[in-house]
């Protein structure tokens, strides 16, 4: 059977499988998840913790052997089925702009 399904992304994903850290804005605690997938305008992630659209979180992603340090807000939050978890999908809304230009080029060179 053949996908048609059209890709309505803007800008694209590659696989990212490294450690995130991550605050909720105004919280004096850090946690610690692994991504799924980024694009230079977010970032999908797993978390044991549901945390509700619109929620501002700041970030440490570690890209290649730099930390970069957007903030972004939650977008979706989906259920894992039979489990404690969550699938989580962050828009950045604060990125330092070489910062995201690094990102950027990391994902064209992943694609």
């Amino acid at each position: 059977m053949i996908n048609d399904a059209k890709e309505t992304r803007r800008f694209p994903r590659v696989r990212y499988t490294s450690p995130i850290r991550l605050q909720i804005r105004g919280s004096n605690s850090f946690s610690r998840t692994v991504g799924e997938n980024v694009s230079e305008t977010g970032i999908c992630f797993v978390n044991d913790r549901f945390i509700a659209p619109s929620t501002p979180v700041m970030f440490e992603l570690e890209v290649l052997s730099r930390v970069l340090h957007p903030v972004g807000k939650i977008v979706w939050t989906t259920p894992f089925s039979h489990s404690n978890r969550y699938r989580l999908g962050t828009e950045f809304v604060e990125f330092e702009e070489n910062d995201r230009k690094f990102l950027a080029d990391y994902i064209n060179l992943n694609q």
